[in-house]
């Protein structure tokens, strides 16, 4: 039987089979925008009579039921699933998804394509044209060009919406408040960390879903980078794999102890996909991910050029350290790195001559050079193996850095005159074979400032080699050995050679599980204190330290010691400790002083309350640490207390206080959200969550509200400080000075893309989705239920439901009047500007307007007092053409005339009309495998379909005949 349709057709719906309709379209949809009879043809069936639907995000296809008296669903799909839709006269359109087609033949065909292609559009806003799917029409006029004023936080959130909806999950508004807070700041990282806590921490089993957010940064320009830390999200690794691939903006990912096990695999096949890769920092500390294997692998053919590579306590087997080490030495875009951090990753000593290779190889050191650099330390090994069966005694600095023993290529040996070398900052450990290690470091040359070897092996002759080094190092400032196998005799004597190097006047030290107690302490701090004005900051955690060891006193010779760690030292049961360390706030010179414990063997409990009595009146300490000390509601009413009275401190840490209610956690929030000096003061989820899994559910949800709430007025006060202390953000005190100068540079970016738009203006087309505008709280939003706009499903205008405050109720205008282009996507009033209100502006940042410094660039100034002029510098060298296009919103069609034909459009879709037969239009830019020229803004395709000649048969329509999109992964 032939498809058949009369011109005489009547696609309206009566009432009650509206009404019906409406309860059949999925929940998770505000508003549905047209309902309608229609034939429709889906896959080899056809349906009479059936019912369709389009909401903001879903088609919904209804048919008759067996009686034929209601409407039931025959399918649904979602926008995202589109490849591509047809239009072959004004009552037919043909939609191909992923896994159906259809053929849709009503009188209301053209207008329900205008609305899908006009929802499409509002559903990915930031999508690049190519990866739109084909679309071909027989009349161009009835599709003229779309392009909503949206914002940068619009864009955002409709993403966002349209994913949620896509992996029906909720929507949450506090995800674009929050993205519209960084857009106010000018604020590039995206941090998860910074979301509301009762959405992201997985351990309290009332998370949500984490794709949509991902999903929804996928092409977005103003998210330049990535962080999450310290809470638990054991998938966010495996969901940032679409932002790395399709997001050439994103510089930095930076994920740390957030419990992902797996995700690697999609990563690196990001990596390797993407058509222009920007990360240049990663870190993935503290994640055990049993597929990390091929994160290292992919490194090997990796295009960007990698500064920062930091994989801490990741588990990396031997066989992956080889693959990594490979990776490094064979791909030339590695050779640039700065910062290669493996703590927690055993080398072998396989893996330790391996790193000796790689470290020569990236400094382009030859093979005589390393031949006569082994010769002359074989010769000062032998010399000082007969001085020790002679008698003369045991090594001494003056036998390991001798000018005539081992020449060092840093100071002139070698041939290293074009060679420009990057390593600064090194961590390793454990080692098997640390000589390796260290003779890579003397004969690259390799400027390195900060040096780890943590937990290794040395012997005489490997600690004889890294007192040389150390000694005649030109760039070392922070040297940790903590956990290290030294004796007595070999601690010494590393710790003299760095001390007396000349050429180092600020140094940090980390001497962390020495069994530095006892005779040692006494040895070592008598070395220390030979030098004490060189240390800066000092670091003895976990070493055993009693009452005994009297460093409280001894540490008044540290006059230039800022930073002072005593961690894992103490414990309750040492009476009067409490009072012993607030001697230490007698020292003015100290800023910064660490006492955490592990929350059970070495706590204070309340016998840091002096301590902490003692800093009401101090107004030199800025930092300290009392984590994990167990100090319980009195030890956190006591902090609170000093709180209120001091005025120095702007760095606090309290988390694993074991409170045992809510009230002292919520006080603390309270004073953090109104102060004007603290610019860090890390929220206690460890207690919160302890607290809340002691109590019934039904009282979970109400307090973690609460705690959520107050947490983002404390976070949103925390930002506000640290700009005007010329911080960034807490990154800021990582210490890391690659991540500083990145987030600068990110920070200068994104001044300048400022400049290009007004992020304080929004469109009321909002109100097509039914969502609040970004800047507005949830509960300001009319909550209406689901209703269908007014597209004359019948005659009687009082069955319309439109209910949509300060917006006109005539959303489309009628079938019949379709002349004013302006209004067939939307009302007049929907494609208007909304501005945000001064009111709203301040109650976040001040800084906020069109051409004006955001909050963060501001904060730049600060810190960098030539950033002004680097703006004005780097705008001169950008090609502002392709900025501004990679900018603008994606719109429909390219702009000008829609017949108007490029050539680089037919060489384009050249081989899409030979498969089709079809003489076409196209207004898609050409692709190439430059993402920015991809990024073009130019719609989606479009072909023009001459109605006299027959394309396709309706009635036995070939689906295999259509365009392919690219072979790029879609967003779904």
């Amino acid at each position: 039987m032939s498809f058949i349709f009369s011109s005489r057709f009547d696609y309206h719906l009566r009432s009650s089979e509206q009404d019906q309709v409406e309860r059949l379209v999925p929940l998770h949809q505000a508003k549905i925008h047209i309902a309608f009879r229609a034939n429709v043809k889906y896959n080899t069936k056809r349906y009479d009579n059936a019912a369709v639907a389009l909401s903001e995000h879903m088609v919904t296809i209804c048919n008759r039921g067996f009686f034929g008296r209601s409407f039931r669903v025959l399918t649904t799909f979602h926008v995202f699933d589109i490849t591509s839709i047809t239009t072959k006269n004004d009552h037919t359109v043909l939609i191909d998804t992923i896994s159906s087609h259809f053929i849709i033949k009503s009188p209301a065909a053209i207008r329900f394509t205008r609305n899908l292609i006009r929802n499409f559009i509002l559903s990915n806003p930031m999508m690049p044209p190519v990866l739109r799917f084909p679309f071909k029409t027989h009349n161009s006029n009835e599709f003229p060009v779309f392009n909503p004023p949206l914002s940068p936080s619009q864009k955002f959130q409709f993403t966002y919406n349209a994913n949620c909806s896509y992996y029906n999950v909720t929507y949450y508004h506090d995800i674009p408040r929050y993205f519209h807070k960084l857009m106010q700041a000018g604020n590039g990282v995206f941090d998860f960390t910074q979301l509301p806590i009762h959405l992201m921490e997985c351990g309290l089993g009332m998370s949500t879903d984490i794709r949509p957010i991902t999903a929804s940064i996928m092409f977005d320009p103003f998210v330049q980078g990535i962080n999450c830390s310290d809470i638990t999200r054991s998938d966010i690794v495996l969901a940032i794999a679409s932002p790395i691939l399709m997001n050439p903006c994103l510089k930095m990912v930076r994920i740390v102890e957030s419990g992902a096990e797996e995700g690697c695999a999609q990563i690196a096949n990001a990596m390797l996909q993407a058509l222009n890769p920007g990360v240049v920092y990663w870190d993935f500390s503290s994640n055990k991910m049993i597929d990390i294997s091929f994160f290292v692998d992919a490194l090997s053919s990796y295009r960007a050029p990698l500064l920062s590579l930091r994989l801490n306590n990741c588990g990396l087997t031997t066989l992956d350290i080889t693959t990594l080490l490979s990776s490094l030495t064979d791909n030339p875009n590695t050779h640039g790195i700065q910062q290669l951090a493996l703590v927690g990753n055993r080398f072998n000593k396989a893996n330790c001559d391996q790193f000796f290779e790689y470290i020569l190889s990236i400094s382009s050191i030859e093979n005589d050079d390393v031949n006569n650099f082994r010769n002359d330390l074989n010769r000062n090994s032998n010399r000082n193996r007969n001085k020790d069966n002679n008698g003369d005694g045991a090594n001494e600095l003056d036998d390991v850095s001798s000018d005539n023993d081992v020449e060092s290529l840093s100071d002139g040996g070698g041939n290293e005159e074009n060679v420009i070398k990057y390593l600064t900052r090194l961590e390793l450990g454990p080692l098997d074979k640390p000589i390796a290690i260290i003779e890579g470091l003397s004969l690259s040359g390799q400027p390195i400032s900060i040096l780890k070897i943590i937990d290794s092996k040395f012997d005489d002759q490997s600690t004889n080699l890294l007192a040389k080094y150390l000694h005649e190092s030109k760039t070392l400032n922070d040297l940790d050995i903590s956990g290290c196998s030294f004796n007595e005799k070999q601690l010494l004597l590393v710790l003299d050679s760095v001390l007396t190097n000349n050429n180092l006047n600020e140094i940090k030290l980390s001497l962390c599980r020495l069994s530095i107690h006892g005779q040692r302490y006494s040895s070592v701090m008598e070395t220390l204190a030979k030098k004490a004005e060189k240390i800066i900051e000092l670091t003895l955690n976990q070493n055993g330290l009693t009452l005994n060891d009297p460093i409280m006193n001894d540490l008044q010779k540290f006059t230039c010691l800022r930073h002072l760690s005593l961690s894992c030292n103490y414990t309750k049961r040492m009476t009067g400790i409490g009072g012993k360390l607030a001697i230490l706030l007698q020292y003015a010179n100290l800023k910064s002083l660490y006492i955490s414990g592990d929350r059970e063997s070495y706590s204070l409990n309340n016998e840091i309350i002096p301590l902490i009595t003692a800093l009401h009146m101090n107004r030199t300490l800025e930092e300290i640490d009392i984590s994990g000390n167990s100090i319980g509601d009195i030890g956190l009413k006591a902090v609170n207390s000093m709180l209120r009275a001091n005025s120095s401190l702007k760095i606090i840490k309290i988390d694993d206080s074991c409170p045992t209610t809510l009230p002292p956690i919520l006080d603390f929030l309270d004073i953090i959200g109104k102060s004007q000096q603290f610019v860090e003061a890390s929220f206690p989820v460890n207690d919160v969550y302890y607290i809340l899994c002691n109590i019934d559910r039904a009282s979970q949800l109400k307090f973690f509200e609460i705690v959520s709430q107050k947490r983002q007025i404390a976070q949103l006060t925390l930002t506000k400080n640290q700009a005007n202390a010329g911080m960034f953000s807490g990154l800021s005190l990582l210490k890391d000075e690659i991540l500083n100068l990145l987030l600068d540079s990110i920070t200068l970016e994104m001044q300048q893309r400022m400049n290009q738009v007004i992020i304080g203006e929004h469109s009321a087309i909002t109100e097509v989705v039914g969502l609040p505008l970004p800047f507005e709280q949830e509960y300001q939003h009319i909550d209406s239920p689901v209703f269908t706009e007014n597209v004359e499903n019948i005659d009687n205008n009082d069955i319309v439901r439109q209910n949509i405050a300060n917006v006109s109720t005539e959303t489309n205008v009628s079938l019949e009047n379709e002349e004013n282009e302006e209004e067939i996507y939307a009302s007049k009033n929907q494609l208007e500007t909304v501005f945000e209100s001064n009111e709203a502006n301040d109650r976040d940042f001040e800084t906020e307007t069109y051409n004006m410094r955001t909050l963060q660039f501001n904060s730049l100034i600060i810190r960098r007092p030539d950033a002004e002029q680097r703006l004005e510098e780097k705008g001169k060298f950008l090609l502002m053409d392709s900025f501004a296009s990679f900018l603008s919103p994606p719109s429909q069609f390219d702009s000008g005339s829609i017949e108007e034909e490029d050539e680089s459009n037919n060489e384009t879709n050249g081989k899409a009309n030979e498969e089709t037969g079809d003489e076409t239009t196209e207004t898609s830019e050409a692709t190439d495998t430059n993402l920015a020229d991809v990024l073009k803004p130019s719609g989606i395709n479009i072909e023009m379909i001459d109605e006299n000649q027959n394309v396709e048969n309706v009635n036995n329509y070939n689906y295999g005949d259509e365009i392919e999109l690219p072979d790029i992964p879609q967003n779904n």
